[in-house]
């Protein structure tokens, strides 16, 4: 069953706004993982060239830290640069707590892009 849905983030301290109306299907894989399952993800893919780790919040946020190995694709950028991405490569995103990177992970999985996002975000990574 497929539904349509308006996703409306609001940053108040960045103001970013971004909507945007897209289709999901309830049956869709499953596309979040934990912090245990990131961290075996990304230590037997850091060094393949078919995975990327990208965190999608702010520069100012990114530079402040980061998981090693993360590029920065910033929220309101992914769909800029959507054809940037590749179909044949396995993406894992996260942001500080999930819901910018679940959001982002979503819109990617409806293009037909391997991705997944960390559940809980840098603010869970960092207290494991």
């Amino acid at each position: 069953m497929q539904k349509k849905v308006w996703i409306n983030i609001t940053l108040k301290k960045f103001q970013i706004r971004f909507k945007k109306k897209f289709e999901y299907n309830n049956n869709m894989d499953t596309i979040n993982v934990t912090i245990p399952e990131a961290k075996v993800i990304i230590q037997k893919r850091k060094k393949s060239l078919n995975f990327e780790l990208i965190d999608v919040r702010t520069e100012m946020e990114y530079k402040a830290g980061h998981i090693d190995g993360a590029i920065n694709i910033p929220l309101d950028m992914i769909q800029q640069k959507i054809n940037e991405f590749s179909k044949d490569k396995e993406y894992l995103l996260y942001c500080r707590t999930d819901g910018r990177s679940s959001y982002a992970a979503q819109l990617l999985k409806t293009q037909g892009f391997n991705v997944k996002y960390i559940t809980g975000g840098y603010m869970q990574w960092i207290k494991n």
